[in-house]
Order: structure tokens, then sequence, then C-alpha cells
């Protein structure tokens, strides 16, 4: 499960067994979107959603404004989903900038608590685009785990 949080949405991303009671499914996942304000009897219900996965694991868009992961290393305990594509750049990355930014992060986690993801913002590129992105990002990924011998 993944919660996300921009400044135009929540998104929950979860197992379509898992999707809240209510919400809409698109594709193979489910989703639920708090739009605008939130009642605060309805906070226990988020709550309740967001805990077991604030307990296990943190996603982190950390492409886009070029975070600072040192903060990871308070996290000893939790799966890092980091966000290594920048979406507000149309141009791909290659796979050695995107190389550079996984091992930013494996500085301070290591990499079996390391899941690799983009920033929020897919949908906004071109087709052509997004998949040059996706696959730079599994290139770097690949080198970074397979080192040349």
């Amino acid at each position: 499960m993944s919660i996300t949080r921009t400044v135009d949405e929540l998104s929950v991303v979860c197992l379509a067994e898992e999707e809240p009671a209510g919400s809409r499914a698109e594709g193979p996942y489910a989703l639920m979107r708090v739009a605008g304000s939130m009642a605060l009897g309805l906070t226990g219900v988020l709550a309740s959603i967001a805990a077991p996965l604030a307990a296990a694991q943190i996603s982190i868009e950390a492409a886009q404004p070029r975070l600072d992961l040192s903060i990871l290393a308070s996290l000893p305990s939790k799966t890092v989903v980091l966000g290594v594509l920048d979406l507000n750049d149309p141009t791909p990355e290659t796979p050695a900038v995107i190389a550079l930014r996984i091992g930013a992060a494996l500085r301070h986690v290591p990499p079996s608590r390391l899941v690799l993801a983009p920033d929020c913002g897919m949908k906004y590129l071109s087709r052509d685009v997004a998949l040059a992105k996706l696959r730079a990002m599994v290139s770097a990924a690949r080198a970074i785990a397979e080192p040349a011998r």
C-alpha cells in the first residue's frame, strides 16, 4: 500500500481486494481521493488506513525537489519508496543521473529496504517521454544491482 499527498490530491494505492468501500477503481488499482477539506469525524478513517503504512514504509518524492536524503538514516526500520524521476523536466534522464539519485539513497538505506518509483505526475507526460524515463530508471537499477565485472 502507498499513500501519496500532493497539493491537489491524496492517493491511496493498494491491492484491489483491499479497496476501501465506496472508492473508484482505475485499472488494476483502487483509488480513494480526498478533495478539499475533510470533516474532522473522518480523520479516524484516514488514520486507520494510514497507520499500517506509516508503520512499515514511507514514500518520498525526492527527484523533483532534490531532497537531502540523509533524513532516511533516521528511519531504520521503514521500507523507503523513493521517487527518482524528475517529472517536471520533459527530457528523459540518463541512467547515470538516476543511478546517482539511487546511490544517494543507498548511503542511508540498505538495498533491501529501498523501492524505486517515479515521482508523482507521470500521467502528465507524453507516453514516449514516460516510457523513456521508466526505461532509464530500470537501466539504472540494473546497473546498480549488477555492477560491471
